[in-house]
């Protein structure tokens, strides 16, 4: 048996078709600032990712209902290994461990602000910062853009980084 749709038919399944993909965001970005407190011998990091994308993502990480608003801690933990993952940083080869702070949902900009920290860690001019973002890649490619925001008072004010999918790696000696 042979079924054939009719014009208006086709006509409706073309609009629905155009609809659902005019609301779909087609920006790959993310933003992530990494910035040192000498004071206090801590990096914090901020990360902001579409959530969309952040879910599509970390699907095979985190659970399906996931309590973005208050965490268990179980939760944290795989929040933490998406990122232990994707993103890494080192200060002269030794790769530094990220501790969960927290998440921020930001409904109105459909975005996640994740917040992370590493203790005890003494920065002084001459040494070698590595950073790697791979946040997003595996899924979108050379579409994903990752822009570092790096900050080390009293070394320098601000320092910006574009991570792609063909050059997510940076180093930069402390001066």
């Amino acid at each position: 048996m042979r079924y054939t749709l009719s014009k208006p038919l086709i006509l409706i399944f073309l609009f629905l078709g155009l609809y659902i993909n005019s609301h779909a965001h087609q920006l790959k970005f993310s933003t992530t600032l990494i910035e040192y407190n000498k004071e206090s011998n801590q990096i914090e990091f901020m990360f902001n990712l579409f959530m969309d994308d952040f879910l599509f993502s970390a699907n095979k990480i985190l659970p399906k209902e996931v309590d973005f608003l208050s965490p268990s801690k179980t939760e944290k933990r795989k929040v933490t290994k998406y990122f232990d993952t994707y993103f890494k940083i080192a200060v002269n080869g030794i790769f530094l461990d990220l501790k969960f702070e927290d998440i921020e949902v930001h409904t109105n900009y459909n975005a996640f602000r994740f917040k992370f920290s590493c203790d005890q860690i003494y920065i002084q001019e001459g040494d070698e910062l590595f950073i790697e973002n791979n946040l997003l890649f595996n899924e979108f490619g050379y579409k994903q853009t990752n822009m570092n925001v790096i900050r080390m008072l009293p070394f320098f004010e601000e320092k910006h980084y574009q991570a792609t999918y063909q050059n997510s790696a940076q180093k930069l000696i402390i001066n």
